[in-house]
């Protein structure tokens, strides 16, 4: 069953900072669904649980080089 988080996500100033995160994380296997929002500065992520864990998602948006807050 996939479950949904919502991160606050630092640095993100523009839609194509929003990009580069929606982008990165949908590269990853488990993930279902990315919305990243500039102006509110979060990033809505469904995924499998079984396939990706939290931690990995973290990792994700710091690769895409942003913090999460």
């Amino acid at each position: 069953m996939p479950e949904k988080v919502i991160l606050k996500v630092g640095g993100m100033h523009c839609k194509s900072c929003a990009r580069l995160i929606e982008l990165e994380l949908n590269d990853k296997d488990g993930v279902q669904d990315v919305s990243a929002d500039d102006v509110a500065g979060e990033a809505s992520i469904e995924y499998d649980p079984a396939k990706i864990d939290l931690e990995a998602l973290l990792q994700g948006v710091r690769d895409a080089g942003y913090d999460v807050l």
